[in-house]
């Protein structure tokens, strides 16, 4: 490849000089990096940075559903047609219109006004300060430069294209725009008087940015600086025009032989610097040094955004003299790694040709590439290269290059000094860790940095006994609250800090707002120990020892009573009650010099948590009542989804029917399909139960009823078209729901009745808590989280409903609403605690009178792993509130705007109680009491012990799965057999517990969304009721016959599923039994994963043992893709879990008997074990072998 660019090749001076060792004396030109902040795809936070490092994660995707519909609604808006968009895949931030304007003292329509990358930078500088320790009166005022990479022209859509097409040119828009205004902006608000501007070399802008900082630190312009990049995409479509390095995949593979060119991503660095000599004297964190620099320009090349191989050469040459160092002492290179073909062959090819002028080492040297993460960052490429690089210098571990399989044929890794690194190794080194970090950029301008770890500094030991006083404050108590959560995590997660470096650094290194805390300790071990408890309690009145808190302050006020001296006396003689006086003054206002106070060489500043900001949308609007006619015409339109389902399966010429189009309509809607084929089976197109009474609902609001018994008999559009046709239009009961008028109290729905009833009985009991748990695999923002859950409340009255006993009558009072109805907290295991006992310990019980009656908890374990659970009572939900909570969640998290609920479930209450005095209700209850003329003699199942008569619900739990194989086994058989996935699996669970017992009367019960109204589907509440499937499974019938019986019970049940099962049992008067659940006591549940989405935040659920069954047995399924997972849930009292063990077995065996043989007759299925065959076996061949001895 060097072929290529021979004839630009210049006489490169001090080539062949040798490189002398740093000379000392040299310190002061030395930079130290105090401080940092980063923000990728996936990654928030230095630490979430690094993990993503560290375990290679590829950050390569689609951009985000909630900035998808910010695009599409501003293309839309225009005139365009979003139809035709196609995203390029790349790593992108979640979301960009989130801001905290009034923590930085700007208006929201000023923010909304203004480029997000101004806000985004914005916050992340401001986190990199406090990184630093720097934050209010250390930074206010001082000679600090800002340092800005920044390609201003080269952005896709400008953001103030948006503003101008939706809100008109307006004054307030113009500074937010200006690219120069986005360092100009920090120095202004933080009254910075040093140098501010912008760098744009492309490329390697933010690299090059770092090196002017440093060149101005060194020149005595400036005593800090701060130095950064931001990249975003506004508009990430796919366009013809190129700039010629694009990958086809959108991933970036560097020096890979399969690479066709680089990825793309958005993302925003910045650093505080230093100079070396005066960070050590102030106690400064020091991440890493940088010990010299270049740049320089390719000049004439093969082109003007050509690479030069001899310029990237002679730069990285002239960055080693002017570090003084010797170049073998380097063991790492973060490289440009952009993908290409030409670019990758060329920069190791500059990196060998400057290593030979040196040594003819080969291969000592790693090198890696950031962009393989999360793609190529532009001009923020080279800054988001060096925090990984000092990340890793910090961990001693150098990270991953990904998609490296075979290397560019063009490359020669024997025969040069580096070699790429592909997994993630130890970083070990006979002395101190150097690196090199390239940026080249399209301009022609090449910057190369040297990095070395921070020195070892020694310090005075001490004992860090001493009484200490640990300071922090917020703008508002929301924020408060996260911020004592933030505390809480960084003590449980740093068992090496000192106490007085702590103190100290949250002292003078913060600024002090108007909600403060002040907490004395004498040890980290107290200090944890009292940040647990406010953090358990944050909003508490209790006392805790130790710990002080402020309300509002107004304003700050000047100590004028006790002078620096006195308290330095104060401290010296009595320090108990001189913190203590501290402590006061702080929470009561005082404005306290602490810089005074703490001798700073006696301190060392740490990276403490960072301001919790309370982001809002801020973005532009647009007006509704300016879009074209057409989109109105289109949203007045309710059925212009339905119009566009299209029908196929007919010849070409003949007409679908008006039934047939009014079914494809209702089954496209509910499964969200465009296109329909009308002889496609209802089951390959993934109906089940759930979506057919989905779809049976919505019909009958068309006039049209529908038994479920029609679409097994029926089970395409066309069949059952003509069943429609052929009957006779039934309008059937359409008693709609209406508003309940505001009251002080409202009357509780049965299910409440019958919760509340059962809490009574054991105030204490947990039974009837309905919880999960789910590992979060990705970055969350907890702050959108909590707010998530803040409209959650605000949007549904259940959510801030409790129970009352008013004028003798159970009644439900609906609370207004208020953010500290939300119980959400933050629970960090300590080491060696199980996650599963924590989960145990973590659910209580509720008292109904009080609410919240749900409680978030964001719990994370020792391995750093983070898990949301919700513990809520069964007497504000069920399973399908548990659906539409959890989707609504994930809609407001991604930051859709969803409408105003149309009915809560106050009027649902009063619905339900009519609608038991109608007489489909009545016609419904003569099915239940015919179906239980004759009571069912009680499972009589083979226990381990016998049965009490009082049953305290003790339970456990055992968890299987039948896997992917076997689970399309007996998809394919319920398709074969006009069933449904759930009643094959119930019916394979009934004749188990027929040859268990003996008994050939079977119940079974299973729940029921009662929701057959679509007015229902969005309110949470309790509305399920329990069907029981009465079942004889005679031993004669064959299974398939077995099957078809079980169906037609099921489907009878579905079509009277709104009688209450406790009218039920009262009516017949069965003779309770308090040890025994009447009329069945065995549950089988099928349930769909609840669809937890948050754009690139993947929700797995976590299973863990309960510690309580309200029944025998309990066989909970849930569906997922690879699999059926079960969990079976049983009683402690009557069963050990080796029966259990061996029960699931037989299980198992009946569902491979039925796969193999839908004929078979049921008493010839077997169901033994293994070990139950195995002895069979055994005994069959031990008499054959007496017959073949015996001749008779």
């Amino acid at each position: 490849m060097s072929d290529l660019f021979e004839g630009f090749e210049f006489e490169h001076i001090a080539a062949e000089e040798p490189l002398c060792e740093k000379k000392k004396g040299m310190i002061k030109d030395d930079i130290a990096i105090i401080g940092m902040s980063v923000k990728v795809n996936g990654a928030d936070s230095l630490d979430e940075f690094w993990d993503l490092m560290a375990s290679g994660e590829d950050c390569i995707r689609e951009v985000s559903t909630r900035r998808k519909k910010d695009i599409e609604e501003y293309i839309d808006y225009i005139g365009g047609d979003k139809q035709s968009i196609v995203y390029k895949e790349g790593s992108y931030l979640s979301e960009i219109d989130k801001f905290d304007p009034k923590f930085f003292r700007i208006t929201p329509k000023e923010a909304a006004l203004s480029n997000p990358r101004q806000r985004i930078f914005l916050e992340k500088a401001w986190e990199a300060i406090e990184n630093a320790g720097y934050a209010g009166e250390r930074i206010e005022g001082s000679k600090t430069g800002v340092f800005v990479g920044y390609i201003a022209d080269y952005e896709g859509y400008h953001y103030k294209q948006c503003i101008q097409g939706t809100e008109g040119t307006s004054a307030m828009s113009i500074p937010g725009n200006l690219a120069s205004i986005l360092p100009s902006r920090i120095s202004y608000l933080l009254d910075l008087r040093g140098p501010s501007m912008l760098i744009d070399t492309a490329c390697s802008s933010s690299l090059v940015a770092i090196h002017m900082a440093c060149e101005s630190l060194m020149m005595g312009n400036c005593d800090m600086a701060l130095a950064g990049s931001i990249r975003l995409d506004l508009m990430p479509f796919q366009v013809e025009e190129k700039i010629g390095i694009e990958s086809s995949t959108g991933k970036t593979k560097p020096f890979d032989e399969s690479s066709d060119g680089t990825g793309f991503g958005e993302g925003v660095g910045v650093v505080m610097l230093k100079p070396l000599s005066k960070a050590i004297d102030d106690g400064d964190n020091i991440y890493a040094t940088i010990l010299g620099s270049a740049i320089n320009q390719d000049g004439a090349s093969a082109g003007i955004t050509a690479p030069n191989l001899f310029a990237q050469r002679d730069v990285l040459i002239d960055a080693w003299e002017n570090a003084g160092i010797n170049p073998e002492e380097i063991s790492f290179i973060e490289t440009h790694g952009t993908g290409t073909k030409i670019g990758d062959p060329i920069e190791i090819d500059a990196i060998t040709k400057a290593f030979q002028s040196f040594t003819n080492k080969k291969q000592f040297c790693a090198i890696s590439s950031v962009k393989s993460n999360i793609g190529h960052l532009l001009e923020a490429a080279g800054i988001i290269g060096l925090i990984r690089t000092v990340l890793s210098m910090q961990h001693k571990k150098i990270t991953p290059t990904l998609h490296f399989n075979k290397p560019n044929q063009e490359i020669s890794f024997e025969e040069s000094p580096v070699y790429l690194n592909n997994r993630l190794i130890p970083w070990e080194v006979e002395s101190a860790r150097i690196a090199g970090i390239s940026s080249f950029g399209f301009s022609g301008t090449n910057c190369h940095m040297i990095l070395q770890e921070p020195p070892v500094l020694s310090r005075v030991s001490d004992k860090d006994k001493d009484l200490e006083l640990l300071v922090f404050s917020a703008k508002t108590p929301t924020a408060l609250i996260r911020l004592i959560q933030k505390y809480h995590r960084y003590v449980s997660e740093n068992d090496r800090v000192k106490l007085k470096d702590m103190c100290y650094t949250a002292a003078v290194g913060r600024k002090h707002y108007s909600y403060r805390i002040a907490i004395l300790a004498s040890t980290m071990d107290q200090l944890r120990e009292r940040l647990m408890l406010l953090s358990n309690n944050p909003e508490a009145e209790i006392e805790i020892d130790g710990v002080y808190r402020s309300g509002f302050i107004n304003k700050t006020i000047n100590n004028e009573n006790n002078s620096l001296m006195s308290i330095r006396e104060q401290l010296r003689t009595n320090r108990m009650e001189a913190m203590k006086s501290l402590a006061l003054q702080y929470v009561e206002g005082m404005r306290i010099a602490w810089n005074e106070i703490y001798d700073c060489t006696q301190c060392r500043t740490l990276a403490l948590p960072t301001y919790p900001f309370e982001r809002i949308r801020c973005w532009y609007e647009i007006k509704e009542a300016e879009r074209s006619k057409d989109q109105e015409s289109y949203k007045n339109n309710p059925k212009a989804d339905e119009k566009r389902i299209t029908l196929k399966g007919k010849k070409e010429g003949e007409l679908y029917t008006q039934d047939e189009e009014l079914l494809a309509s209702v089954i496209g809607k509910v499964l969200g399909y465009e296109e329909i084929n009308v002889n496609k089976s209802f089951y390959e197109m993934g109906c089940d139960s759930i979506a057919f009474a989905k779809i049976k609902v919505q019909l009958q609001e068309q006039d049209v009823a529908v038994e479920m018994e029609h679409f097994f008999e029926n089970s395409t559009i066309a069949k059952l078209a003509l069943v429609i046709a052929d009957s006779e239009k039934i309008i059937p009961d359409k008693k709609q729901l209406t508003r309940v008028d505001d009251k002080a109290y409202y009357q509780v729905s049965p299910g409440q009745r019958k919760m509340y009833i059962l809490q009574s009985m054991n105030k204490m009991s947990c039974a009837y808590n309905v919880n999960s748990v789910f590992e979060i695999k990705g970055t969350l923002d907890k702050d959108r989280f909590r707010d998530a859950f803040l409209s959650l409340i605000e949007r549904h009255e259940i959510l801030r409903t409790v129970f009352e006993i008013h004028e003798g009558e159970l009644v439900q009072r609906i609370l207004p609403f208020d953010k500290e109805l939300l119980d959400f907290s933050e629970i960090y295991l300590e080491q060696n605690r199980d996650l599963k006992d924590a989960i145990l310990e973590l659910i209580r019980p509720f008292e109904l009178d009080q609410a919240p009656l749900f409680r978030v908890m964001l719990i994370t374990d020792n391995s750093k792993k983070t898990y949301f659970m919700l513990d809520s009572h069964h007497i504000i939900c069920d399973i399908s509130s548990f659906y539409i909570f959890t989707n609504e969640l994930g809609r407001l998290y991604r930051g859709e705007i969803l409408e105003n609920p149309k009915f809560q479930y106050r009027d649902y209450t009063y619905w339900i109680l009519e609608r038991q005095a109608s007489d489909i209700y009545n016609r419904q209850r003569q099915y239940w009491l015919n179906e239980f003329k004759t009571v069912p003699h009680p499972l009589m199942l083979p226990t381990d012990y016998s049965y009490h008569e009082k049953n305290d619900l003790r339970g456990s739990s055992y968890c299987f799965n039948i896997e992917l194989d076997l689970k399309n086994k007996l998809q394919s058989l319920s398709y074969a057999s006009n069933t449904t996935l759930h009643m094959l699996l119930l019916s394979v669970v009934s004749l188990l517990m027929s040859k268990l017992s003996g008994q050939e009367d079977i119940t079974i019960g299973c729940p029921i969304a009662c929701r057959n109204q679509s007015d229902l589907h969005e309110i949470l509440g309790i509305m399920m009721n329990t069907i029981v499937i009465r079942t004889q499974p005679i031993p004669d019938l064959s299974f398939k016959q077995y099957l078809q019986e079980v169906r037609k019970k099921v489907l009878q049940a579905y079509d009277n599923q709104e009688y209450q099962f406790e009218e039920l049992v009262e009516e017949l008067n069965i003779e309770h039994d308090s040890g025994r659940n009447p009329l069945f006591n065995v549950m089988f549940v099928l349930q769909n994963p609840p669809n937890l989405n948050m754009e690139d935040i993947r929700f797995e659920e976590y299973i863990y043992d309960t510690n309580y069954s309200l029944f025998d047995l309990s066989f909970v399924a849930s569906l997922l893709e690879d699999r059926i997972q079960f969990s079976l849930t049983y009683n402690d009292n009557l069963f050990d879990l080796d029966s259990i063990m061996i029960m699931v077995e037989r299980y198992m065996a009946l569902l491979t008997a039925i796969t193999e043989n839908i004929e078979c007759k049921l008493k010839d299925i077997h169901f033994f074990t293994s070990d139950e065959m195995n002895n069979y076996y055994s005994c069959q061949s031990a008499v054959t072998q007496i017959d073949d001895d015996f001749d008779f």
